[in-house]
């Protein structure tokens, strides 16, 4: 098993520590719509944000540690354009929405 660091957002110079080398990194662009994370995506990033919108999350029992990446790239999050991420987080069902 390989350890090593991983570009998550090479734009934005983020990396995510990847214990495991068959682990890759898929950005799914989202271009203002609700959008439910498939098992593929590890980045979810909102290219567009003109209403509220809603990010759901996949059953985490079927993809267990599996680590998701949601990022506001539009810059446009507002009290008035909120992101809510909907589903299980850390074991617990509940809803996250963020707005500046």
């Amino acid at each position: 098993m390989e350890e090593r660091w991983a570009p998550v957002c090479p734009a934005c110079h983020s990396y995510l520590w990847r214990s495991d080398s068959r682990d890759t990194t898929t950005r799914q662009g989202v271009s203002d719509t609700d959008y439910t994370v498939t098992s593929r995506d590890t980045i979810v990033a909102i290219t567009a944000l003109t209403a509220p919108r809603t990010i759901t999350l996949p059953d985490p029992t079927l993809y267990p540690g599996k680590n998701i990446i949601i990022k506001d790239e539009s810059g446009a999050c507002s009290l008035s354009n909120t992101i809510t991420i909907s589903g299980v987080i850390d074991g617990g069902q509940r809803d996250i929405e963020c707005g500046v």
